[in-house]
């Protein structure tokens, strides 16, 4: 929705204290398709059991935002999670929305 997650993403991504999950927007959460996937699942894509590295991991998709179950269920199984929302001037992103 043009408000910089690739750009964040990319950021945290070369950071070398943080491992970059394997796909961005991976919308494991709230998804009913992935939900016959285990957390394994979710943790590889994270990185977090391919690597021996005590690394922050995370998962940079905004859609998870649309959904208010998400947001309890990663506080449930993640309680000491921090949260990046990125938001922007509504016309501002109407216009790069429109140039790009």
């Amino acid at each position: 929705t043009k408000t910089a997650t690739t750009y964040l993403h990319w950021l945290l991504g070369n950071h070398p204290e943080i491992q970059a999950p394997f796909r961005k927007e991976m919308l494991y959460w709230g998804n009913e398709k992935f939900y016959n996937y285990s957390e394994e699942w979710y943790y590889k894509m994270l990185g977090k059991i391919t690597t021996n590295e005590q690394k922050i991991s995370f998962d940079s998709t905004p859609h998870y935002i649309r959904n208010p179950l998400v947001a309890q269920e990663f506080r449930q199984r993640f309680p000491c999670a921090k949260f990046v929302l990125l938001v922007r001037q509504p016309a501002d992103r109407w216009y790069s929305y429109y140039n790009f």
